[in-house]
């Protein structure tokens, strides 16, 4: 059952959401790296996945999480233990 709600809630859900998505200057920030290096990567389809609204370019942070886990390389199983 779909719940109805009324412009204030959806409001504070909208903006909620938007607040929880970041910028490509923070994804530099968060992976050390240039904002045209962030760019070329969305140029070239790699890179994070991102939410295209409008003509702004947005990012999830669980997105950043997601793609610095599945580009770890080397080290192996023993590079986990203390």
């Amino acid at each position: 059952m779909s719940r109805n709600l009324n412009p204030s809630e959806s409001g504070s859900v909208a903006k909620a959401q938007l607040e929880a998505l970041v910028d490509e200057y923070a994804v530099a920030r968060f992976y050390g790296v240039s904002v045209a290096t962030v760019r070329r990567w969305r140029w070239l389809r790699t890179g994070p996945r991102f939410h295209k609204i409008g003509a702004l370019c947005r990012y999830r942070m669980a997105d950043l999480e997601a793609y610095l886990v599945s580009t770890r390389t080397g080290g192996g199983p023993q590079a986990m233990v203390p």
